[in-house]
This record gives C-alpha cells, structure tokens and sequence, in this order.
C-alpha cells in the first residue's frame, strides 16, 4: 500500500512522515474535526503543497470521500477555544448566532468558496472583537 501511494518512491527523503500527517489529516477530517489543511501543514511543519498531495494519493488509493469542510463549525470551534476571546464571552451564544448567520451568508454569496475558509471565519471574529470590546 505504502509503496503505491508514494509511487515508488517511498524511503526517498521524508515520505513517511509526510504519509503519516496525510493519513493523520484523513482521519481528523472524517471524524468531523475542523481542521484545515493549511493549519495541519503548519502543525505537521510540512509544505502546504507537499501535505495536499500526500492527502490527495492516500484519498484516492483508500476510495475515501471527506466531508465538505464545515466553515461554521470552525468558527464556533474558534469562539470557544481562543483564549484571546474571554473577555468579550460574555454574550457567547449570541456571537455564535449572529457568526452563523454572517459565514452563512459568505458563503451564500459566494464569498468563501472553501479554498480558502479560514480568513472568512477571522473576518467574523474580527468584527465581534470590534463590536464587543467597547
């Protein structure tokens, strides 16, 4: 298996570890998780390119189809998780709600294509922070 998918050239420089963070991301995304592949290259410390088509030979080798990244999940995610956030919580699930309706309507007006999800999601908290911090 691991020979088809590196093509060959498996032992050849850091293909390992590079297959591990493809099957890694692989099962993070098909567990539901909102991680994005340029935030797994970063945190793996692999190339954005490199790590996309390790994912993409281990998606097609496995017949595997990831569900749709989920931008709004991310964004709730992003509220409850930054710790840069607490001091303007206090009205946390209607941030959550007025957030949903804005990446909602990003999305409906083909603002985030899902190419590039994540400045949609800190555009939105970046208008909370300013509308909440005063």
């Amino acid at each position: 298996m691991i020979e088809e998918i590196t093509e060959g050239e498996f032992g050849l420089g850091n293909w390992f570890s590079v297959l591990v963070a493809a099957f890694s991301y692989g099962v993070m995304r098909k567990k539901g998780s909102p991680i994005s592949m340029a935030k797994a290259a970063w945190g793996t410390g692999y190339d954005l390119h490199v790590l996309g088509q390790m994912v993409k030979r281990v998606i097609d080798y496995q017949h595997l189809s990831l569900p749709e990244f989920d931008v709004v999940y991310m964004f709730e995610c992003t509220i409850k998780s930054c710790p840069s956030l607490v001091p303007i919580l206090s009205n946390e699930d209607m941030m959550i709600e007025q957030g949903r309706f804005l990446l909602q309507c990003t999305i409906k007006w083909f603002l985030t294509t899902g190419q590039q999800p994540i400045p949609a999601v800190v555009a939105v908290v970046e208008v909370f922070v300013f509308l909440y911090q005063r």
